[in-house]
Protein backbone atom coordinates (compact mmCIF):
# COMPACT_ATOMS: atom_id res chain seq x y z
CA UNK A 1 0.00 0.00 0.00
CA UNK A 2 1.23 3.54 -0.49
CA UNK A 3 0.38 6.15 2.23
CA UNK A 4 1.08 9.32 1.08
CA UNK A 5 3.68 8.44 -1.39
CA UNK A 6 5.67 5.98 1.16
CA UNK A 7 5.74 2.77 0.45
CA UNK A 8 3.85 0.76 3.32
CA UNK A 9 3.39 -3.41 3.89
CA UNK A 10 0.59 -4.59 5.46
CA UNK A 11 0.16 -7.65 6.73
CA UNK A 12 -2.21 -10.05 9.18
CA UNK A 13 -1.96 -13.32 10.69
CA UNK A 14 -4.50 -15.38 9.10
CA UNK A 15 -4.50 -19.53 9.89
CA UNK A 16 -3.32 -19.16 13.45
CA UNK A 17 -5.53 -19.92 16.47
CA UNK A 18 -5.77 -17.02 17.50
CA UNK A 19 -5.48 -14.67 14.86
CA UNK A 20 -9.46 -13.74 14.77
CA UNK A 21 -11.48 -13.12 18.19
CA UNK A 22 -14.97 -14.43 18.34
CA UNK A 23 -16.82 -12.44 15.94
CA UNK A 24 -14.30 -13.15 13.16
CA UNK A 25 -12.11 -9.90 13.75
CA UNK A 26 -8.49 -9.64 13.48
CA UNK A 27 -6.28 -9.71 16.31
CA UNK A 28 -3.12 -8.34 14.86
CA UNK A 29 -1.33 -6.83 12.19
CA UNK A 30 1.83 -5.30 11.12
CA UNK A 31 2.15 -2.29 9.33
CA UNK A 32 5.95 -1.85 7.87
CA UNK A 33 7.41 0.88 5.71
CA UNK A 34 9.78 -0.12 3.07
CA UNK A 35 12.02 1.51 0.69
CA UNK A 36 10.19 0.37 -2.41
CA UNK A 37 7.96 -2.34 -3.92
CA UNK A 38 10.95 -4.35 -5.43
CA UNK A 39 11.41 -7.95 -5.08
CA UNK A 40 15.08 -7.26 -2.87
CA UNK A 41 12.90 -5.14 -0.62
CA UNK A 42 10.17 -7.55 -0.34
CA UNK A 43 13.13 -10.09 0.49
CA UNK A 44 14.76 -8.01 3.53
CA UNK A 45 11.22 -7.75 5.05
CA UNK A 46 10.12 -11.43 4.43
CA UNK A 47 13.64 -12.46 5.58
CA UNK A 48 13.29 -10.37 9.16
CA UNK A 49 9.45 -11.27 9.79
CA UNK A 50 8.21 -13.85 8.17
CA UNK A 51 9.63 -17.85 9.54
CA UNK A 52 9.25 -20.97 7.91
CA UNK A 53 6.84 -22.13 5.39
CA UNK A 54 4.54 -19.07 6.11
CA UNK A 55 1.13 -18.80 3.74
CA UNK A 56 1.03 -15.62 2.47
CA UNK A 57 -1.71 -14.34 0.32
CA UNK A 58 -1.00 -11.27 -1.83
CA UNK A 59 -2.93 -8.84 -4.27
CA UNK A 60 -0.61 -10.33 -7.43
CA UNK A 61 2.00 -7.41 -7.64
CA UNK A 62 4.97 -8.81 -9.37
CA UNK A 63 7.62 -7.80 -6.51
CA UNK A 64 5.54 -10.42 -4.32
CA UNK A 65 7.15 -13.58 -6.48
CA UNK A 66 9.76 -13.30 -3.52
CA UNK A 67 7.86 -14.74 -1.28
CA UNK A 68 7.93 -18.28 -3.83
CA UNK A 69 11.43 -17.80 -4.04
CA UNK A 70 12.39 -17.59 0.13
CA UNK A 71 10.42 -20.86 -0.12
CA UNK A 72 6.70 -19.66 1.28
CA UNK A 73 3.47 -20.63 -0.09
CA UNK A 74 2.24 -17.87 -1.81
CA UNK A 75 -0.93 -17.42 -3.61
CA UNK A 76 -2.21 -14.37 -5.04
CA UNK A 77 -5.80 -13.14 -5.68
CA UNK A 78 -6.23 -10.39 -8.45
CA UNK A 79 -8.40 -7.48 -6.86
CA UNK A 80 -9.27 -5.56 -9.68
CA UNK A 81 -12.61 -4.39 -9.90
CA UNK A 82 -13.69 -7.01 -6.72
CA UNK A 83 -14.38 -4.14 -4.43
CA UNK A 84 -17.76 -3.42 -5.88
CA UNK A 85 -18.34 -7.30 -5.33
CA UNK A 86 -19.54 -7.50 -1.37
CA UNK A 87 -18.69 -11.19 -1.57
CA UNK A 88 -15.08 -10.36 -1.95
CA UNK A 89 -13.72 -10.47 1.95
CA UNK A 90 -9.66 -11.59 1.12
CA UNK A 91 -8.32 -8.06 2.20
CA UNK A 92 -11.56 -6.73 3.63
CA UNK A 93 -9.71 -6.03 7.11
CA UNK A 94 -6.53 -5.12 5.38
CA UNK A 95 -8.54 -2.27 3.25
CA UNK A 96 -10.19 -1.18 6.52
CA UNK A 97 -6.99 -0.65 8.76
CA UNK A 98 -5.30 1.25 6.03
CA UNK A 99 -8.44 3.35 6.06
CA UNK A 100 -8.32 3.57 9.86
CA UNK A 101 -5.09 4.18 10.08
CA UNK A 102 -4.75 7.39 7.40
CA UNK A 103 -7.44 8.59 8.81
CA UNK A 104 -5.96 8.43 11.97
CA UNK A 105 -2.57 10.54 11.19
CA UNK A 106 -4.72 12.91 9.08
CA UNK A 107 -6.89 13.99 12.22
CA UNK A 108 -3.64 13.63 14.55
CA UNK A 109 -1.28 15.11 13.11
CA UNK A 110 -0.63 18.65 10.95
CA UNK A 111 2.13 17.54 9.13
CA UNK A 112 3.29 14.02 8.29
CA UNK A 113 7.07 13.30 8.30
CA UNK A 114 8.60 10.35 6.44
CA UNK A 115 11.06 10.61 9.03
CA UNK A 116 8.87 9.80 11.67
CA UNK A 117 6.35 7.68 9.44
CA UNK A 118 7.12 4.26 11.20
CA UNK A 119 6.76 5.60 14.90
CA UNK A 120 3.18 7.04 13.48
CA UNK A 121 2.76 2.96 12.06
CA UNK A 122 3.91 2.07 15.66
CA UNK A 123 1.20 3.56 17.76
CA UNK A 124 -1.27 2.63 15.37
CA UNK A 125 -0.46 -1.09 15.58
CA UNK A 126 0.28 -0.76 19.44
CA UNK A 127 -3.11 0.16 19.98
CA UNK A 128 -4.67 -1.91 17.18
CA UNK A 129 -3.18 -5.01 18.59
CA UNK A 130 -4.42 -4.61 22.26
CA UNK A 131 -8.08 -3.17 21.49
CA UNK A 132 -9.17 -6.37 22.60
CA UNK A 133 -7.18 -6.17 26.13
CA UNK A 134 -7.26 -2.51 27.06
CA UNK A 135 -6.56 -3.54 30.53
CA UNK A 136 -2.52 -4.27 29.46
CA UNK A 137 -1.79 -1.13 27.35
CA UNK A 138 -0.52 0.77 30.24
CA UNK A 139 1.62 -2.03 31.77
CA UNK A 140 2.83 -2.82 27.87
CA UNK A 141 3.58 0.77 27.67
CA UNK A 142 5.90 0.76 30.46
CA UNK A 143 7.45 -2.10 29.74
CA UNK A 144 8.32 -1.31 26.36
CA UNK A 145 9.65 2.13 27.10
CA UNK A 146 11.77 0.20 30.03
CA UNK A 147 13.12 -2.15 27.45
CA UNK A 148 13.63 0.28 24.35
CA UNK A 149 17.01 2.08 23.83
CA UNK A 150 16.92 5.83 23.05
CA UNK A 151 15.43 6.89 20.32
CA UNK A 152 18.24 9.73 19.67
CA UNK A 153 20.48 7.40 18.93
CA UNK A 154 22.89 9.30 16.81
CA UNK A 155 22.20 12.32 18.42
CA UNK A 156 24.03 10.94 21.11
CA UNK A 157 26.87 9.38 19.24
CA UNK A 158 27.27 13.12 17.48
CA UNK A 159 27.26 14.48 21.20
CA UNK A 160 30.05 11.47 22.50
CA UNK A 161 32.30 12.73 18.86
CA UNK A 162 32.44 16.41 19.94
CA UNK A 163 33.72 15.62 23.58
Amino acid sequence: MVVNKVEVLLARRLFLRRSRNEKGHPIHIRFSRIGSFTAQDIGIWATKHLHGETIVITDGLACFSEFDRLGHIHGSVVTRGTWQNPQFKTFKWLNTALSNVKTAIRGTYHKLSHDHLPRYLAEFCFRFNRRFQMELMVPDLIKLSAEALPIPQRKLKLAEDWW
